[in-house]
């Protein structure tokens, strides 16, 4: 993935959640276990 596709991604999310940067968005992206589902996805796709 190149650096420019992830920040887009990134700037994405945050206009989503109205958050400013990556550490205000952390405690949502948690509290909607997000952090866990790509952890499972993952283990998936090593598999």
């Amino acid at each position: 993935m190149e650096p420019s596709t992830l920040k887009s991604q990134i700037n994405s999310i945050l206009k989503k959640f109205d958050k400013s940067s990556v550490q205000e968005i952390v405690p949502v992206l948690r509290e909607l276990h997000i952090p866990q589902i790509l952890s499972q996805r993952k283990g998936k796709l090593q598999e």
